[in-house]
C-alpha cells in the first residue's frame, strides 16, 4: 500500500485498492473452499502502480500445519485474477 500511497494516490484510495484486490481474491477463495476467516492473509503490491496485489490465503495456526497456501495475483482495474498458485 505504500507504493500507492507514494505516487501521490490518496490514503483512502489505496485503501479502496486494497479491499478491492483482498474482495477479488476471497471470492475466488471460497469457492475453492477454502475458509477465509479461518486463514492467514498476506497482501503485497506486484506492480509500482499499485494496480496488481499478491493476495496469500495460507493457515492461521503457522506452526502446526504446514503448506496448502492459496496464491492469487489480482487485476484490481480489471478485476480479475491474473495467476493462481498453490503452495506445497
Amino acid at each position: 500500500m505504500a507504493t500507492a500511497v507514494e505516487q501521490g494516490a490518496s490514503p483512502i484510495a489505496a485503501a479502496e485498492t486494497l479491499t478491492r484486490a483482498v474482495a477479488i481474491a476471497g471470492r475466488r477463495a471460497a469457492e475453492l473452499g477454502i475458509d477465509v476467516g479461518a486463514s492467514t492473509v498476506i497482501v503485497r503490491p506486484q506492480s509500482p502502480h499499485g494496480s496488481e496485489w499478491r493476495v496469500t490465503f495460507g493457515p492461521w495456526d503457522l506452526f502446526h500445519q504446514r503448506g496448502g497456501d492459496r496464491i492469487f495475483d489480482v487485476d484490481v482495474n480489471g478485476g480479475e485474477i491474473v495467476r493462481e498458485l498453490r503452495g506445497q
